[in-house]
């Protein structure tokens, strides 16, 4: 149930971004090698009964990036757009479920199953009610 993007066919437009009522699509700079995978509005464990690669707002990110890169905010790692370029690597390594990932390249996405997915192992999202996606 979530966009699947084709990155051979993306120009960066920003289309995605405007058109989408979920809010699911951010364009990036390519420079830009620290990404939170998750935008999840569930929290925890009931985010990761849903998602393989939810963000838990666990904090670690949060703790072993320089500070003020990255904060939690309802349950969710949130990247200071401004101050990004100030961290490394090691603002994932004890990232719990990969929700937070460095990116070397354009690795963002890897095909599988004949479509390209992003870095996480997104799983099929069960029946959530709508009161999520309002």
């Amino acid at each position: 149930g979530l966009p699947q993007v084709d990155p051979s066919k993306c120009t960066a437009c920003g289309d995605c971004v405007t058109e989408c009522p979920k809010e699911l699509f951010t364009l990036l700079p390519v420079e830009q090698q620290l990404l939170v995978q998750c935008k999840s509005l569930l929290a925890g464990d009931e985010a990761l009964a849903h998602c393989a690669v939810a963000c838990t707002g666990c904090g670690k990110c949060a703790l072993d990036a320089p500070e003020g890169v990255i904060q939690i905010i309802n349950d969710l790692a949130i990247l200071n757009t401004d101050r990004v370029s100030e961290s490394g690597p090691e603002a994932i390594l004890r990232c719990p479920t990969g929700a937070i990932t460095w990116l070397e390249g354009k690795e963002q996405f890897k095909m599988a199953d004949n479509h390209w997915k992003p870095l996480g192992q997104v799983e099929e999202v069960a029946d959530l009610t709508k009161e999520y996606f309002q």
